[in-house]
Parts: structure tokens; C-alpha cells; sequence
């Protein structure tokens, strides 16, 4: 039963990328995986890669100095990070706040095999995104030939630990978390602000970071004798992969498995209370007023809005470009070393200007609003179905949202850009003009991936929204599409064309391939949209 449950888990969690989960159910085509393998193939050299130079300059730093646990220190805190934040959140949703919550419990299931199946799940993408990190760091460990059998074996076993004191955080903060949400009138609310809130300190102690990367490497062996101190967990970790200490290795499994089994045992006391009680937020009266009559259309993009902005998974995965969008002009305003550092590359006035464009398009690209909205439509699909609307008018409903919403971002913060950086009345305009044009390009591409990979069945947001293909090719293709330009640009065209004409083809591309889309939903929009459903 718990094998069956854990397997349950991660359909869940990683979805059914290339088929159909409502209604027929399609053999994937070849060329279907081999574009999810190429993707992957890129997405994993590319982060690889990054992370490989990252540390060769830690190693190449630290090494000479003995402080070769330092390094694994490092990488390990690195992959400690990068998984807590990708399973922080996902705790909250599927530890508790599942939609089979009920379902479950009703079943002769022991509550603690849930929670083990639903946790077993999280170790494992937990795993995964470490192993994202630390391979590279042993891969760069093991081409400068420093390497010992002891090490490589612990490397293995203190890997499998490491996921163990992320998921006691994630669950701990999760839980509390449902229980403040639970308790309040505007809980999505309150996640979203607490989301955005950790989102801005993540990046500020980020950026901060790459300004300590030269102090780290000056101070190497101050620091590692603080980290020594302070970080005992790290510095066993480090010293038993980079020098095979089993006593070190004992420590370290300790530090992991104590607090593990501390937050097992407490969420097993309360884990049916914790599912099963239902806490009553106060209620809204209604204090009377006249209702609005609109249009349907526009009754439709309002309640693809309404969706978006209390949703905080919704909010947060899709629309995540836009705040980044608006985070860069005053990233620009207040760190000074950024600015300093454009001023002494010496760009021309038409560069400067081609790369804050390209930056907001590259940041329109990576906005897929529109690319689950079928899928989040679930179970109550065939309301909208039902509608007296035009099949095409449901969908472009969802562009529309989806271009609403990014537009007040795109033009304010090229406004914001054109003030602080004057790269002139021609840039300026392309600098409003052209992220705009890309965000249509999107929304109606979203449309269309999610009609070819709709993601109907679901226990939580989170499926269709992070783990469904048409969210995951809508948001590579609009970046890659965005940098496979200005590599063409850069690598082809740079001698040959001025680059406002290059900006205005571009414009002039996004515009017919939007229309060509538009054309496309067009054509099939009554055929593939009524023909989805849950039978």
C-alpha cells in the first residue's frame, strides 16, 4: 500500500508531461520526447555548467590553502539552499493542503503511510534538485585529481542525507503556514505577500553574495574558521567528503536525522487533526449595493484575472518575470556598482539601449500566464464549455488576461528604465513597444501548448501550473525564442544591419507570428477546446 502511495505521490508531483490527463488519453509521439529531452539536455548542461565555474573558482580558491572542506561546505549549503526553495512551498501544498485529503482519510489507509508516501515523494524531488548541484562540485573535485575512496563513498551516503533536514524545515514552515493561512479572511493573500517577502530577501542575499564572492576568496581561511564555528553540520560534511573521516560522516548523519525524526513524530501526532479540521475565518457580510452588468467577454477576463491574483502558486510561478521586471530599474537605481559597471564598458548609446530592451523582452518571454489557464480550469471545465460564447472567445479571454496583466509591469518599468538609463527617443520607444508585442506572442502560444498538453486532472494548483508541459515548453520557448534573436544579432547580423532595423523586424516577426497563432486558435478553437473534457 505504501509503494502504491508513493508512486500515486509522484504522478502528482511530476505530472504526465506528454499526455493527456482529461479525456483521451494519447500515445506520446517520438518527436514529443525527443523535444522534452532535448529540453532537458539544456536545461540540465546549462545550470551545469554555471555551477561548474562557480566552483572550479572555489576549489582553485580554497584547495591551496587546505581548506578543501571548506569547498564541499560550500557546494553542500549551495544544495541546501537550492532545495529548500524548491520545496518550501511545495510542502505546504501537498503535505497539507491536497484536495484528496478527505478521500484519503476515508480509506483504509493509515494515516502515517499518507504521510510517509506524501513526504517519500518530496525526498525524492528534494534528491533531485541537489543532485543538480553536487554533481557538478564532484565532477570539478574529481578533474583535479584530489580524490579518495572514502570520500567518494561518503559523497553517496551523505547525499541521500542531505534532503532530510531540508524537508524537517519545509515541513515545519508549511505547516505553520497552513495553519496561519487557514486561520485568516484573506489567506491566499497573506501567502502571496509572505512568498514575495522571501522572494526579496532570497535575491537580496543573492545579489549580495556575488559582491562577497571576491572578500570569500581573499578571506578564505578567516571565513572557513567562522563557518568552522559557526556551521558545524557543513564543516563535518566537508571534512568527511574531502577527507573520508568516518567519525566526521557519524556527526553529519546525526545532525540530519535528529531533527527529521523530531518533526515526523510531531506531524504524526497531529497529522488527521492537521487534515481533517476545518478553522472558521470570519465571514464576509454582504451589505447590499446593485450588482454591474458588463459584457461576456469582459466577465470572462475578469474572472481569468480574479484567478491569477488569489492564487498564490498561479501568481507566483507564472508571473514571476514581471516582478523581476519591476525589480530591475530600482536593482539599477540603488546598487551603484551596476551602473559604474555599465559606465565602464563604454557601450555605445544604441547598445545600451539594444540590451535593456532585450533584458524585457527575455523577461515578457519567461511570463506563461496563459499557458495552464485551461488546465486550471479542472473538474469545472465544461462550465466555461457551456458558456453561450464562441469557443475562440473563451480562449482569447485568457490571452487577454494574461496580456492585461503584464502590461501595467512591462510599461512602467520601461519607463522607469528610459528615465534612468536615456537611452534615447528611438530605444525608448521599442523599449515600451517590442516586451508588449512579445507578451501577445505568449499568451497566444501558451493557448495553444495548453490545448496540445492539457493537464485536467489534479489534486492541487501546482500540477498544472509547475509541472505540465505546456507551462514548461510556454516559458523556454518565449525565453529562447527572445535569445535566439539576439544571438543572431550578435553572432550574424552586427556588421550588416543597425540595429534599430534589426528591433523593428523583430517587432515586425512577434506581430506576424501573434497573428498567425490568433489565425491558428482560430481555425481549431471549436474542435479542440469542446473536445476536452474529464470522461
Amino acid at each position: 500500500m505504501l509503494r502504491s502511495l508513493v508512486v500515486i505521490q509522484l504522478r502528482g508531483l511530476l505530472g504526465s508531461l506528454g499526455g493527456r490527463l482529461g479525456g483521451r488519453r494519447k500515445k506520446a509521439r517520438p518527436m514529443n520526447k525527443v523535444l522534452v529531452g532535448l529540453a532537458a539536455i539544456y536545461i540540465i548542461g546549462s545550470l551545469g555548467a554555471s555551477l561548474g565555474f562557480y566552483f572550479h573558482t572555489m576549489l582553485a580558491a580554497f584547495a591551496p590553502l587546505g581548506l578543501a572542506w571548506f569547498y564541499f561546505a560550500l557546494a553542500g549549503l549551495t544544495a541546501f539552499v537550492f532545495s529548500f526553495l524548491g520545496s518550501v512551498f511545495l510542502a505546504q501544498s501537498s503535505l497539507f493542503a491536497a484536495k484528496d485529503n478527505e478521500l484519503l482519510l476515508f480509506l483504509p489507509i493509515k494515516p502515517e503511510q499518507i504521510l510517509l508516501a506524501r513526504m517519500a515523494a518530496l525526498y525524492l524531488m528534494a534528491l533531485g534538485i541537489q543532485a543538480l548541484v553536487l554533481l557538478p562540485a564532484l565532477a570539478v573535485w574529481l578533474l583535479a585529481g584530489s580524490v579518495n575512496m572514502p570520500g567518494l563513498l561518503f559523497f553517496v551516503l551523505t547525499g541521500l542525507l542531505l534532503p532530510l533536514p531540508v524537508l524537517a524545515l519545509s515541513t515545519i514552515l508549511g505547516w505553520l503556514l497552513s495553519i496561519l493561512s487557514s486561520r485568516l479572511r484573506r489567506k491566499n493573500l497573506v501567502i502571496i505577500l509572505l512568498s514575495l517577502g522571501f522572494l526579496a530577501a532570497y535575491f537580496i542575499g543573492y545579489s549580495r553574495l556575488i559582491g562577497l564572492m571576491n572578500e570569500l576568496v581573499s578571506r578564505g581561511q578567516q571565513l572557513a574558521q567562522a563557518a568552522r564555528a559557526s556551521l558545524p553540520p557543513a564543516y563535518h560534511y566537508g571534512l568527511a567528503l574531502a577527507e573520508g573521516k568516518a567519525a566526521s560522516f557519524l556527526l553529519f548523519a546525526l545532525f540530519c536525522l535528529a531533527p527529521f525524526a523530531l518533526v515526523m513524530w510531531l506531524v504524526s501526532l497531529n497529522y488527521v487533526k492537521v487534515l481533517s479540521t476545518r478553522h472558521g475565518a470570519p465571514k464576509l457580510v454582504y451589505r447590499g449595493g446593485g450588482m454591474a452588468v458588463g459584457g461576456r467577454m469582459r466577465a470572462l477576463v475578469k474572472k481569468e484575472m480574479r484567478r491569477f491574483f488569489t492564487s498564490p502558486v498561479y501568481l507566483m510561478n507564472t508571473g514571476i518575470g514581471l516582478l523581476f521586471m519591476l525589480g530591475l530599474p530600482i536593482y539599477l537605481l540603488f546598487d551603484k556598482n551596476a551602473l559604474a559597471l555599465l559606465a565602464q564598458l563604454g557601450l555605445p548609446q544604441e547598445w545600451l539601449g539594444g540590451l535593456l530592451v532585450l533584458a524585457q523582452c527575455a523577461l515578457a518571454g519567461s511570463v506563461f500566464i496563459s499557458a495552464p489557464s485551461i488546465s486550471l480550469e479542472g473538474r469545472a471545465l465544461w462550465i466555461v464549455q457551456s458558456l453561450p460564447v464562441r469557443p475562440i472567445n473563451a480562449l482569447l479571454a485568457k490571452a487577454m488576461a494574461h496580456i492585461l496583466i503584464s502590461l501595467p509591469p512591462i510599461l512602467l518599468s520601461g519607463a522607469a528604465l528610459a528615465w534612468l538609463m536615456k537611452p534615447g527617443a528611438v530605444y525608448t520607444a521599442f523599449l515600451l513597444l517590442l516586451p508588449v508585442l512579445v507578451s501577445v506572442f505568449c499568451a497566444l502560444l501558451g493557448l495553444e501548448l495548453n490545448l496540445r498538453f492539457p493537464k485536467l486532472e489534479w489534486r492541487s494548483e501546482t500540477e498544472p501550473v509547475k509541472q505540465s508541459m505546456s507551462t514548461f515548453l510556454a516559458m523556454s520557448l518565449g525565453f529562447i525564442t527572445v535569445a535566439a534573436l539576439g544571438a543572431l544579432y550578435a553572432l550574424a547580423l552586427v556588421r550588416t544591419m543597425a540595429l534599430g532595423t534589426f528591433l523593428l523586424l523583430c517587432a515586425a516577426l512577434f506581430a506576424l507570428l501573434s497573428l498567425t497563432l490568433y489565425l491558428h486558435l482560430d481555425r481549431i478553437a471549436d474542435r479542440a477546446f469542446l473536445d476536452l473534457s474529464e470522461a
